[in-house]
């Protein structure tokens, strides 16, 4: 088990290899943030296209891009029996959420929590004498920090300490609208 780190800036890689990346999921304006002492086991993201596809004459095939999909993202990790109640919150939670960590773009990521599961119980944790339980997060980016050209506001604030102004849902227009 790799322990879970909080990074200071949204590009922060720890310089040493053999240090640990940060991962926070945080709902903003709540009282909680799931930080789990363990870092995920599994951090993907997944992002698909429909493609047309037509031709085949002499040239080859020709395609066209159709439609784009957000990011998805799976998390499956360990986390410690007092980190309970705030995965509760997320199994219960139906915002967006901030996903925090360096990997993702910019270091953060607008997302809807499409699925949370608790597992069974995976061990004991002799430092901190506490059960450690498995879980999965399957999380959807809503598109906002997505491209190089837009930043979330809300997210860049967190991860780089500004001040967020005159930002609402309003003002994302999607490139593929």
């Amino acid at each position: 088990m790799t322990h879970n780190t909080v990074f200071d800036k949204s590009s922060d890689f720890p310089e040493n290899p053999n240090e640990q990346l940060g991962f926070e999921i945080d709902p903003g304006d709540k009282h909680w943030s799931f930080i789990p002492e363990f870092y995920p086991s599994d951090f993907t993201q997944m992002k698909k296209r429909k493609l047309r596809r037509y031709g085949g004459g002499c040239e080859g095939e020709s395609v066209s891009l159709k439609q784009v999909k957000n990011r998805e993202i799976h998390i499956k990790g360990l986390m410690l029996r007092s980190e309970l109640a705030t995965f509760q919150e997320i199994m219960d939670y139906n915002q967006k959420v901030d996903l925090l960590s360096p990997v993702n773009p910019d270091g953060g990521m607008e997302c809807f929590i499409k699925s949370a599961e608790l597992g069974n119980q995976k061990g004991y944790d002799p430092q901190t004498q506490q059960r450690i339980f498995e879980y999965r997060i399957d999380l959807i980016s809503t598109g906002r920090d997505e491209t190089d050209h837009e930043q979330n506001a809300i997210v860049t604030a967190i991860v780089g300490g500004n001040e967020v102004l005159g930002t609402t849902d309003d003002t994302f227009i999607s490139p593929l609208q």
